[in-house]
């Protein structure tokens, strides 16, 4: 098997448990501040494996990256008492542009100013700052909704290495649930991190969200018809 989308819908919903279980054990680990669950898909995503697996890493340091995502929640929050990730699933429910897919739990779409072409998000419509706190209903839902979207964009770029992230909200970061809205996102890698994205720390993305998410709806409508949003 090399990819999640060869799998059947039982295994596919075992592997998102796997990660659920395996979270809640490193959460309870004294010292250990940030957890990472992660896939690599072919050689450009750093994968060195050919067969289908993910990676989780716990470690006791938290990344300052992270750590500066959380302050900025934690300030939207403060000012505005809504979660900023709430706020913006909001903005992408009324613009209809950027969605891809909406389930009765979950919504994936390409994000406002993705910082990397075909992007995608898959999170909760309803505040969760845990993944591994999702009931078994949810995360079933989720292993059919991540098996779709990575089934479109294997479609739409064949051949193409990918990644997805799984965000959830660190162990060292215990006074944010309110504030922290875990994620998923999923991105083929259709360009390369060079020498300006190093030095500047900002990302160059040749292709709209709003375009990427046409190409996706385009593709799960070919796919079955009674997807299309609207």
């Amino acid at each position: 098997i090399r990819s999640i989308t060869e799998l059947d819908r039982s295994d596919a919903t075992l592997v998102f448990v796997a990660y659920r279980d395996r979270i809640r054990y490193w959460r309870n680990q004294p010292g250990v501040k940030y957890i990472s669950v992660f896939k690599n898909v072919g050689p450009q995503a750093g994968a060195s494996l050919s067969h289908c697996h993910s990676q989780l890493i716990a470690t006791s340091h938290l990344p300052s990256t992270v750590a500066g995502i959380a302050q900025t929640m934690s300030r939207h929050q403060a000012k505005t008492g809504c979660c900023l990730q709430c706020d913006l699933i909001r903005g992408e429910m009324k613009a209809k542009s950027r969605i891809i897919s909406k389930t009765d739990s979950l919504i994936a779409f390409c994000p406002f100013a993705s910082a990397l072409p075909m992007q995608v998000r898959i999170t909760t419509r309803r505040h969760t700052d845990c993944f591994e706190s999702l009931p078994l209903t949810t995360i079933e839902e989720l292993s059919t909704l991540v098996t779709r979207v990575t089934g479109w964009m294997e479609k739409l770029c064949p051949g193409t290495s990918y990644n997805y992230i799984l965000h959830t909200r660190p162990p060292g970061i215990k006074s944010a649930p309110e504030a922290l809205h875990w994620c998923l996102d999923l991105f083929p890698r259709l360009s390369r991190i060079a020498g300006f994205e190093l030095a500047s720390q900002s990302m160059i993305n040749s292709i709209l969200p709003e375009d990427a998410a046409e190409r996706y709806r385009q593709r799960a409508a070919a796919e079955d018809p009674r997807r299309v949003l609207t």
